[in-house]
């Protein structure tokens, strides 16, 4: 009896594997040859075969490949187009079929006799969200399943991030703010670390009777605020009188 879990062929490309049989102390011209064809096994998983992606938010990633295999690992064409869909656990995903279309799709079809297939990924939120390839539930396969990384694009704008004062919840004259931060973001409102000390310059408009410091212990009135490399954020505490 004879087991193989490796395919000799995919139905594309042909190929055996050869089993040999000889005897100690024969020569190799009394040995045994038999050729043996391995198909493979019914398909049940999908999987990536290129490497999980690192992009920049609102990039497209390099084209991400995905095939239909056994539960050997064993490619397996398939006898009929198969349409799966294309799923992502972030909030601002985009999904396109070639690298330079401009038409997002939710879908992507392995086609008939290959069992391979492409698509191109883009994402406006960073972080390490979930790509996943899913098959018709009535297949009953795996799903393919990677994460990606995306980090920030290029510093667009200043942020403040806390609450403001409003007439519903102001600020009452002669006392001292919530502590205020200020955060560098991308232009798709992403948290995005400065590379090097960045100076911020605090103004009121109109001008009134204000101060700012960064401590409430120990008050130093200032109009500045610095921004340490490899952070996003400062904190500072708001006067008025």
């Amino acid at each position: 009896l004879y087991m193989e879990e490796k395919a000799s062929t995919d139905d594309i490309t042909a190929g055996s594997w050869t089993i040999t049989a000889k005897a100690v102390g024969m020569g190799e011209s009394g040995w045994a040859y038999k050729q043996v064809v391995v198909h493979p096994d019914d398909v049940s998983n999908m999987v990536f075969v290129t490497p999980p992606r690192e992009q920049m938010a609102g990039q497209r990633s390099l084209v991400m490949q995905f095939q239909t295999r056994d539960s050997y690992g064993n490619p397996n064409p398939l006898d009929e187009n198969v349409t799966c869909n294309l799923i992502s656990s972030s909030a601002r995903p985009f999904f396109y079929l070639t690298s330079d279309s401009t038409e997002t799709t939710t879908q992507v079809t392995v086609s008939s006799d290959t069992y391979q297939a492409q698509f191109y990924y883009m994402d406006e939120r960073t972080g390490n969200p979930e790509v996943r390839v899913q098959a018709p539930v009535e297949k009953g396969w795996n799903d393919a399943v990677q994460v990606q990384t995306i980090t920030p694009a290029p510093i667009s704008k200043l942020v403040f991030v806390t609450t403001g004062y409003t007439a519903v919840d102001p600020l009452i004259a002669g006392t001292t703010s919530r502590m205020m931060i200020v955060e560098t973001q991308d232009e798709y409102g992403n948290t995005a670390p400065v590379e090097s000390d960045m100076k911020i310059e605090l103004y009121s408009q109109p001008a009134g009777y204000w101060s700012c410091s960064t401590s409430s212990t120990v008050w130093q009135s200032t109009t500045t605020l610095q921004l340490s490399a490899d952070t996003a954020q400062v904190l500072s505490l708001i006067h008025i009188s």
